[in-house]
């Protein structure tokens, strides 16, 4: 699905300057297909005017298939311009989980864990 996509003409700027953040979502490839589906769609119905109901049925299975395949590159391309948050380290204050309240060195609080 991201062979639709052509990251080195996206990404280029003639004055040089790194984006920063992810990049964002490119709507062509979604588009394109919606159009070749609706137009595929504008045949099924002319093919079911003219008598011709399995041929139409055909056409409205590949008008389908590709609104598919242009759901699929719509999810891949937000979830490629929307990250997911990193998510935090858990708390661990020392290796046994306990912490030196006493306001001693190292040494003290080293000697507490055994």
């Amino acid at each position: 699905m991201g062979a639709l996509h052509y990251p080195i003409l996206l990404r280029w700027d003639p004055d040089g300057q790194e984006p920063a953040g992810p990049p964002p979502m490119d709507w062509t490839p979604v588009l394109v297909l919606g159009g070749i589906a609706a137009v595929i769609c504008l045949f099924a119905v002319v093919l079911v005017r003219a008598n011709r109901p399995w041929a139409g049925a055909v056409q409205i299975l590949a008008a389908l298939l590709l609104c598919v395949m242009a759901a699929l590159i719509g999810y891949e391309d937000y979830r490629r311009s929307h990250p997911a948050a990193a998510s935090a380290p858990p708390y661990d204050p020392g290796r046994s989980g306990h912490q030196c309240l006493s306001g001693g060195d190292n040494r003290e609080c080293l000697d507490s864990f055994s």
